[in-house]
């Protein structure tokens, strides 16, 4: 269901944006009309759902064109290392700015004060689940987003041109659920990694436990920390009668 919400939003948002580019435009002028920056790694199923459907309607109308990069947050573990990346993306669009940015997920906001100083104020669409973000340092550094250093997007809207298509986690409604599938649930895994949102869902389903499942065992299995023959190991031991799990993403550094 949230890929296909998200599907219809984005649907309407390209045909609003078709109106930026004409096939006339596109004789004039080459460059990229949509960019499309994913948080993730190309081939992240979350991310390259929507970016193949965009894809197809590129191909469909003929009269767009769109490029997309993949900014792999995890690997992006120093300054040094965002600024190369940042170096990288502006010298290779400098010359023909988008129309547009997509962001798949909140990581690429943080290059939004560049985007603005070598791409004017540009539209930018930000498709992710949390509704903040935090500074450089917590997507350098893995690191949970602290109250105080929260900020929120709709706050970011009243200073950029951005629009925000929320993609809901549904963390608690999938605990009820999996209450109800499995009435003896003893114990609740997420197995996951050190993407931010990954980090967020972890901190989201600590918070619920302590609040309304202080009875569940609660365990956090992270790429960062788990081997995958140390994560199948685990799941051969599990119960399934007594154990729900979720799974998020798992990719490496």
């Amino acid at each position: 269901m949230r890929i296909l919400h998200i599907r219809y939003l984005l649907l309407i948002f390209l045909l609003s944006f078709s109106a930026l580019a004409s096939a006339d435009d596109k004789k004039e002028n080459s460059g990229t009309d949509l960019l499309i920056i994913s948080s993730y790694v190309s081939g992240a199923p979350w991310s390259q759902t929507i970016i193949s459907h965009i894809m197809q309607k590129e191909y469909d109308r003929k009269d767009i064109s769109m490029k997309v990069e993949y900014m792999n947050i995890l690997t992006i573990e120093t300054p040094e290392i965002l600024n190369q990346y940042k170096e990288n993306l502006f010298s290779t669009y400098g010359h023909n700015s988008p129309k547009a940015v997509l962001m798949l997920g909140n990581a690429p906001l943080i290059l939004r004060d560049e985007m603005r100083k070598h791409w004017g104020d540009i539209p930018l669409i930000v498709c992710a689940e949390s509704r903040y973000i935090g500074p450089d340092s917590t997507y350098m550094y893995n690191q949970v987003v602290p109250q105080k250093d929260r900020i929120y997007l709709n706050d970011l809207r009243k200073e950029y041109n951005m629009t925000f298509l929320g993609a809901r986690a549904f963390i608690p409604e999938s605990v009820q659920l999996m209450r109800r599938m499995i009435p003896k649930m003893k114990s609740l895994l997420l197995i996951g990694d050190q993407t931010d949102r990954d980090i967020d869902y972890d901190q989201q389903l600590s918070e619920l436990m302590k609040k309304e499942y202080s009875n569940l065992n609660y365990k956090f299995l992270s790429a960062d920390t788990w081997s995958p023959d140390q994560l199948l190991d685990t799941l051969r031991r599990v119960v399934p009668e007594e154990t729900g799990i979720l799974f998020a993403s798992w990719f490496h550094k």
